[in-house]
């Protein structure tokens, strides 16, 4: 097995990120990981392209564990990110079945609502549009554009 592909399985590309307003959130995580996922890694029955995409932006506490669904009144409105639309289904794919917008809720809801106290992030717009300026600030995209996934 070629050495990047055990250093990607390693890092499973999840990059430690730091968010604007560190200090609040390190008052409630240690940080906030934004997870990418590379299709042909992923699924390999899928016929899709082979490029880098965000799986989410989840945050971790001190402890090294990811909250869930932590604000069960916290629903998706695709209305709140009609601008980030065209981003999003560039950068922030569905790898597997189903529509990007059931994706963006699901990782929206799941962690996004757990983001809620944290002013950078308390809104969907904000929490959308960090992950993606996070994704383009470290340049995922061609730090692994190396790693040669293999199944």
């Amino acid at each position: 097995m070629d050495i990047k592909v055990l250093i990607l399985m390693f890092l499973v590309i999840i990059v430690a990120v730091s968010v604007e307003g560190v200090n609040n959130i390190l008052a409630a995580y240690g940080c906030y990981v934004l997870h990418t996922a590379r299709p042909k890694s992923s699924c390999k029955n899928l016929v899709i392209n082979n490029q880098l995409s965000i799986h989410g932006l989840w945050p971790l506490l001190i402890v090294g564990k990811s909250p869930e669904s932590c604000n069960c009144s916290t629903k998706f409105n695709s209305n709140e990110i009609k601008t980030l639309i065209s981003e999003l289904n560039a950068k922030w794919t569905n790898i597997e079945k189903g529509s990007g917008e059931n994706f963006w809720q699901h990782e929206y809801e799941k962690h996004g609502s757990c983001a809620s106290s944290i002013e950078a992030l308390n809104t969907q717009y904000k929490y959308f549009d960090q992950g993606l300026k996070l994704f383009e600030k470290y340049n995922i995209k061609v730090k692994f554009s190396t790693i040669v996934a293999s199944m």
